[in-house]
């Protein structure tokens, strides 16, 4: 049994679903299929129920997600901690975000030639927050965190492919989204909040939203007319995307924050604190320049 399989059957034990999870996964479904009747020969036990074009996690499939979740999470853990130790002194900042990933290693490029006696360790989402020292995000509206700081805020528009039917159209409201398929970017949040509340402004629910593993991915749909999606005019460089049209939704001023934040009760270092002022005069610099 190959960890590979475990956070394979995860996926789909969680979506319940072949195709969205061999799509989220980016493997084949046949292959992904494969790999989970392997799971239960080796078994030898059913881990879905069956019904039509439908599978539902059954008894002995919850009982493998129970023990492959615990078998991942101590996994993570033992990664926070070897990140957290291997820093010079076990003194490493250990950086996770969800926003700006396109600027964020331009930022730890930039701070590491300047301070290169300070290490810079990365670690995904799934690290426990008590071995993260820095955790980037963007807010549709103002978090609810005592320890953090605004770096930027910047505009958000909707953009769709030069060949969508909106590129007819000198103006764009809220109501003319409906029936559109959303995009967005895994883990995003401050974009699906953003797209409900366009939504809401228009008078009607999201028909459809379609969670991408990346920015580029959503780039990728909006130019083969799968979709729209709300865009920060900043941080996700879109200009290098000609074949996709910015528009702003008439009444609409939609904006994004961007925070850095860290544990409550932590006190922070010396070296904490110079990484702080340098985000601030990084994104400082940034937002003056987009």
């Amino acid at each position: 049994m190959e960890l590979r399989h475990l956070i394979y059957f995860k996926k789909v034990a969680e979506l319940q679903h072949i195709t969205k999870a061999a799509d989220e996964l980016l493997i084949a479904q046949p292959a992904l299929s494969k790999v989970i009747r392997q799971l239960e020969e080796e078994l030898n036990a059913p881990l879905f129920d069956r019904k039509g074009k439908n599978i539902i996690l059954n008894a002995n499939g919850k009982i493998l997600l129970k023990y492959t979740n615990q078998i991942l999470e101590c996994l993570n853990t033992a990664k926070a901690e070897i990140i957290k130790q291997s820093g010079k002194d076990g003194q490493s900042i250990v950086i996770s975000y969800n926003s700006a990933s396109v600027v964020i290693p331009i930022l730890a490029t930039e701070f590491h030639r300047l301070h290169p006696d300070i290490a810079l360790q990365f670690a995904d989402n799934n690290v426990a927050p008590e071995f993260i020292t820095f955790y980037f995000d963007s807010y549709f509206q103002k978090p609810d965190k005592n320890n953090c700081l605004h770096l930027m805020t910047e505009q958000c528009m909707l953009a769709y492919s030069v060949h969508h039917r909106f590129a007819k159209l000198r103006t764009i409201e809220a109501d003319d989204l409906r029936k559109e398929t959303f995009l967005m970017s895994k883990n995003c949040y401050s974009i699906k909040d953003m797209t409900t509340y366009a939504c809401e402004r228009g008078g009607f629910q999201p028909s459809s939203i379609m969670e991408c593993v990346s920015n580029e991915t959503v780039f990728s749909f909006i130019e083969n007319m799968f979709g729209i999606a709300f865009i920060p005019t900043a941080t996700w460089h879109y200009k290098a995307h000609p074949d996709i049209i910015m528009h702003d939704i008439e009444g609409l001023d939609l904006r994004r924050d961007l925070y850095v934040s860290w544990p409550d009760m932590h006190e922070l270092s010396d070296n904490e604190r110079t990484f702080l002022e340098f985000c601030t005069e990084f994104f400082n610099n940034f937002s003056k320049n987009h």
